[in-house]
């Protein structure tokens, strides 16, 4: 799984994710995927989720040309990986996002 966005509201938090065929999936915190991934917490540029014992936190990739062309590190923690081999903080694989009008 890929986070690709993030919508964070006063009310609630949303994390927009794509899977390894591109379906796009939108969990609020508590939600869970098909394979029981569950959103614990939406930050402003990443999401954590967690499976039994094993907590992985996705982040959006940085805005700096250079850090968002670098390869994504492997999703063994989403893919059925002991949990020895559970990476802690993984970077989303969506390219350089499009900007607002803003700048944000």
């Amino acid at each position: 799984m890929t986070l690709v966005g993030v919508v964070r509201g006063e009310e609630f938090s949303v994390g927009l994710f794509a899977d390894e065929s591109g379906k796009s999936l939108r969990l609020r915190i508590g939600e869970a995927d098909d394979g029981g991934w569950t959103v614990r917490s939406v930050g402003p540029r990443s999401a954590t989720l967690e499976k039994e014992t094993r907590e992985v936190t996705l982040e959006l990739p940085a805005r700096d040309a250079e850090i968002a062309s670098e390869p994504p590190p492997a999703m063994a923690a989403l893919n059925g990986a002991s949990e020895e081999r559970v990476i802690p903080r993984l970077r989303g694989r969506l390219g350089r996002a499009e900007e607002s009008p803003s700048g944000e």
